[in-house]
């Protein structure tokens, strides 16, 4: 798994504390990524859904900076550097939904991805992480993930660019549980 610190979930902690879709490499690059956010560095409020409601995440503030097509995630009350940041990549899946990436910080040796599923209105970012309870009982998913006791990991030959990413992995998953509003 990787080692993110909890205040990224998109974020860390719900990938750390739960079983989500993971890929042993990031799948998609600039190349394929789409600066979703704005090519500014911005501000966002962080919030994550807890009983029905919206409350303050346990970073209640991120910057998202943007490098060429992908992002950092970075906790502004962290260190100034962003090699400890995850990074974000944002594919395009139909006129409304967006794959995210968060892959590990440029200082891991280990480069794993998990991956999200989110809608953008310029000032909202809702996302629900892509959680193996989501996608284990659907017919067909055992050609595309492989499940453990801690992880599902999305096969090679469910690799590609954002219209090859299955459907199946995405639609129809639960409302978002994570919530990033633009702050002025």
């Amino acid at each position: 798994m990787i080692p993110f610190r909890p205040a990224f979930a998109l974020t860390a902690c719900l990938m750390l504390s739960g079983c989500f879709l993971m890929t042993e490499t990031p799948r998609f690059d600039d190349t394929q990524a789409m600066a979703l956010l704005g090519t500014e560095t911005a501000n966002f409020a962080h919030f994550d859904l807890d009983g029905g409601e919206w409350k303050p995440s346990d970073t209640p503030t991120v910057t998202i900076i943007p490098v060429g097509a992908h992002y950092f995630m970075h906790d502004p009350s962290g260190p100034e550097s962003t090699e400890d940041d995850p990074i974000l990549h944002f594919i395009g899946l139909d006129d409304t939904h967006w794959l995210v990436q968060m892959s590990a910080p440029e200082s891991e040796a280990k480069k794993s991805a998990y991956y999200a599923v989110a809608t953008w209105d310029s000032q909202e970012l809702l996302a629900h992480a892509i959680a193996c309870d989501d996608l284990r009982d659907r017919p067909g998913i055992a050609d595309l993930v492989t499940f453990t006791v801690d992880d599902c990991t999305l096969l090679p030959q469910a690799d590609g660019a954002a219209p090859d990413f299955p459907a199946l992995l995405w639609l129809d998953l639960p409302p978002a549980d994570t919530k990033l509003v633009l702050q002025p």
